[in-house]
């Protein structure tokens, strides 16, 4: 059954809109490391949003490691 749900979410892909402050700076590091950025726009008060896709699994061991604080950020989500 767990992999089942592990080969389902490995083939689902999510695209993110992100709005992240300048305090969660490690986490636009991380999804460049992942190669997830596909736009990037920084705005007036530091903040940056960001155009992003991966796999549902990455994004589910990315909210894991955050304790679900990256969800605070999503503006927009499309799965695909």
């Amino acid at each position: 059954m767990q992999q089942a749900l592990v080969l389902l979410l490995s083939q689902q892909h999510l695209q993110l809109s992100l709005l992240l402050p300048p305090a969660a700076a490690n986490w636009r590091a991380r999804l460049y490391q992942l190669q997830a950025v596909q736009q990037e726009e920084f705005l007036e008060d530091g903040s940056c949003r960001l155009l992003i896709q991966l796999s549902a699994a990455q994004w589910a061991r990315l909210q894991k490691q955050s304790e679900q604080q990256l969800e605070n950020y999503i503006v927009s989500q499309t799965v695909f």
